[in-house]
């Protein structure tokens, strides 16, 4: 959800429209306005708007998607072919990557998350080698 603000130069008296701050913030009197460049912007109004989903390519349903409800019927398709060809009941659903809490990452690394996971039957029990790959300079010659 982004904020849009209409602001006012009491300079130049230009109107724009812009995302870029809250006029509540204690830095709004320290922005310039971007035509004459002279402190004093205000803010005239503000409303609150959702941003579309950009179109991009969804590695889980294998489409390019645009929305959450196009995931979602997917998902739901996915769902229900894997529980045809299984025959085990499948419930696909979308999964917010950045959601620490929902996915069960802890800031103590990967290691600790694996072991935690495994204790707690989670896991098939997989061991995971961090190796160090040697650098190489790719514009050396000879």
């Amino acid at each position: 959800m982004s904020k849009l603000q209409d602001y006012k130069c009491k300079a130049c008296g230009e109107q724009w429209v812009s995302d870029w701050v809250d006029a509540d913030d204690p830095v709004f009197r320290l922005i310039p306005c971007p035509f004459c460049f002279t402190l004093g912007i205000k803010k005239s109004y503000a409303i609150s708007v959702q941003r579309p989903m950009p179109e991009h390519f969804n590695a889980a349903t294998g489409r390019v998607e645009s929305s959450m409800k196009a995931i979602a019927e997917q998902m739901k398709i996915a769902s229900e072919e894997a529980s045809e060809r299984t025959g085990v009941t499948h419930d696909f659903q979308p999964v917010d990557m950045r959601d620490k809490d929902a996915l069960g990452v802890t800031e103590e690394g990967l290691d600790a998350t694996y072991r935690r996971l495994r204790n707690e039957g989670r896991t098939e029990g997989k061991t995971y080698v961090s190796m160090e790959v040697p650098k190489v300079d790719v514009h050396k010659h000879g």
